[in-house]
């Protein structure tokens, strides 16, 4: 997967304004394939991220887990797929000094079409980890890691574009 640095960068800024709550929010890039039979997407390899949608972490316990708020995400969903792109990957941070899934994360991802990023804000440098979770399988493989790299691809529609109309950033 191939991420764009300003949508790269825009999500760790999000992450830190709203510490030491957990943020959360969706990477997502084209999708320039056709709606697959029984409309589960798969993360293609080499698939492209260029955007970066904040979403408030609607948790009554922010500091411990994150929830998204179901019409938040789908008003997301919706202004994405006007724009051709399609949500590749969930991203959250976690407080405690780990970017590994915890056993919360892995139980609810439930939706086999994103990837997930756990990013931690502990130290100096962040550290975002990406990871494809599946709860239905041994514990053993309910987490693997996957390769991405941040690349400069020269977009500059982050944040709080038109993407994101409608779609809280705090």
């Amino acid at each position: 997967m191939i991420i764009d640095r300003a949508a790269y960068d825009a999500m760790i800024q999000h992450m830190r304004e709203v510490a030491p709550r957990e943020g959360v929010g969706l990477l997502a890039g084209p999708r320039d394939r056709p709606d697959p039979p029984g409309g589960q997407w798969q993360a293609p390899a080499g698939a492209i991220v260029d955007r970066w949608v904040p979403l408030r972490n609607a948790s009554d316990f922010p500091g411990l887990r994150y929830e998204i708020d179901p019409q938040e995400q789908i008003a997301a969903y919706e202004a994405l797929d006007a724009d051709g792109r399609w949500p590749w990957v969930q991203a959250h941070s976690h407080v405690p000094p780990c970017a590994a899934p915890s056993s919360l994360d892995v139980r609810y991802a439930v939706d086999q079409s994103l990837l997930h990023m756990v990013v931690s804000l502990a130290g100096t440098s962040p550290v975002a980890v990406l990871w494809h979770l599946n709860p239905d399988v041994a514990p053993v493989e309910q987490a693997k890691r996957v390769r991405y790299q941040v690349v400069d691809l020269g977009f500059h529609t982050v944040g709080n574009s038109d993407l994101t109309r409608g779609v809280s950033s705090a």
